[in-house]
């Protein structure tokens, strides 16, 4: 599984040199890391509804570097022009009813995968 890490790579200028990625080991979800995660499709887990807003990528890391053990990189060298986190409308009062499914959801992985 790899994403990307805007805490480092989102930037106003766009980088035309680099032709190859260079991906480094992550030991935590970066900021940003939704905005763009590639996997093969067998290491997908549909995100529940309920989850879609924040914690979608936390679900797929978790499930992935936590539960099944496989290694997860991040994308050093790709930039990203832009702001991060651009919403249409304030997403605060959800991220409360997601922070209360986070656990239940994760749980009934668990339980699938035993």
């Amino acid at each position: 599984m790899v994403g990307f890490d805007a805490n480092r790579n989102l930037t106003q200028t766009l980088n035309n040199d680099d032709e190859v990625w260079e991906l480094e080991e992550t030991t935590c979800r970066s900021l940003g890391f939704g905005c763009m995660m590639i996997m093969p499709k067998a290491y997908y887990e549909p995100i529940p509804s309920d989850l879609k807003i924040y914690f979608g990528d936390d679900m797929l890391y978790w499930l992935n570097k936590n539960f099944f053990k496989r290694k997860v990189y991040n994308i050093k060298n790709l930039k990203a022009i832009g702001e991060l986190s651009k919403t249409s409308r304030p997403y605060e009062p959800q991220l409360q009813v997601e922070v209360h499914h986070f656990d239940r959801i994760i749980n009934e992985l668990q339980q699938k995968y035993k």
